[in-house]
């Protein structure tokens, strides 16, 4: 699944486990069993646009941003 609640879900619904960022675990969440495994590598991620194509200067700021 492409969502973190469907998966979630699935697990709630006892359909297997899964890996998920921590940060998308919340307080809503104190039925699930977390398990923190800092031996995983982090992955990075970026962030990718039409080089030819129109950005706005929201778009253009936010990117500067992500830049800093």
């Amino acid at each position: 699944s492409g969502s973190f609640e469907v998966m979630k879900r699935y697990v709630r619904e006892g359909l297997g486990v899964a890996i998920l960022p921590q940060m998308v675990m919340d307080a809503s969440d104190d039925d699930l069993a977390v398990h923190t495994m800092p031996e995983l590598p982090e992955i990075g991620i970026g962030v990718i646009w039409h080089k030819r194509g129109y950005l706005s200067k929201t778009a253009r700021a936010f990117i500067q941003l992500l830049q800093a």
